[in-house]
Formats: C-alpha cells, structure tokens, sequence
C-alpha cells in the first residue's frame, strides 16, 4: 500500500514539475512588501530552490538598475542645467547601487546571507537617496517610476535573503 502512494507522489512530481516551484515563487512573494510585483517577475523564471530564486532577482535588479541608469543618460542630453546636476547625482547613487547589487549576486553564491543584506540595504538607500535629490530641489523625477521598481525589486531580494539566513 505504501508503494502505491510513494508511486502516485512520485507520478505527480513528474507530471507537474512546476508545481513545486509555483509554490515557491507564490510562497516567497506572499511574504515580501510588493507581492505582486515579486510574483509577476519571479514566476516562470526557472527557479529550483529559493537560492537560485534569490540570484534570479538579483539578475532582474541588475537590470532594472541599469534601466534607470540609462533612462538618465538620455535625460542627461535634454536637461536644464539644475535637473542635470541632480540627474549627475542620481547617476552616481545608481552605480553605487548597481555595483552593490552585483557585490551581493557574488556574496549570495558564497551563502554570505549578512554580507547581501548589507550590500541589498545600501542599495536601497542609494535608490531612494536618488529620488530624494529631486524632492530637495522641489523638481518632479522623470525617474520615480523606474527608481521605484528598482528600490522595490531591491526589498524583494532582502525578503529573499532573511528568509535563506533563517531571519524571517
């Protein structure tokens, strides 16, 4: 009788591979801050382990960081001279943040759970900190949409690390 139940497991497994990994993905997304953002751009990834979930994240922060990075490199061209200062200090805190991103793809492969949230928490701040020069100098960001996703998708990859590191 146990052989059969192990066989009927076994059977669904192989029938429905993706459904392990649709737990996965909803189950991390459910405990992030931005849900439906997390399940929208992790599902269908490919993931196999919330590891491998974790670094998927990091390759879509890294994207979306340069994204904005070049959403500010044609803006730069168009500018006034007061937005493009603060366009030139967004740029840099975007560096900043995008090289911390990739400082944390190499700590996360080495299983340095505390060195990623340091590395993910100071890209955060480096995201927000670019959105922040705007609102000092009372001028819209023509960035705040694309800084937004980042900083989130950022939070999403710190959930994903508390989780690994037992935090949470």
């Amino acid at each position: 009788m146990k052989l059969i139940y192990f066989l009927s497991f076994v059977l669904i497994l192989v029938a429905f591979p993706n459904l392990c990994l649709s737990d996965l993905v909803s189950d991390t997304c459910g405990r992030t801050l931005y849900k439906d953002l997390c399940n929208s751009i992790l599902k269908n990834q490919g993931a196999t382990d919330l590891t491998s979930l974790g670094a998927i994240a990091l390759k879509i922060a890294n994207s979306n960081g340069q994204k904005v990075q070049n959403q500010i490199s044609a803006l730069v061209k168009t500018a006034s001279p007061e937005v493009k200062k603060v366009l030139s200090d967004c740029s840099e805190n975007l560096n900043d943040a995008i090289g911390q991103v990739k400082d944390s793809t190499t700590a996360l492969s080495k299983k340095s759970y505390g060195d990623v949230l340091t590395w993910m928490s100071a890209a955060l701040t480096d995201a927000d900190t670019c959105v922040d020069g705007f609102t000092q100098k009372k001028i819209t960001s023509p960035v705040v949409d694309t800084s937004k996703t980042f900083s989130q998708i950022c939070s999403i990859v710190l959930t994903i690390t508390n989780i690994l590191a037992g935090k949470i």
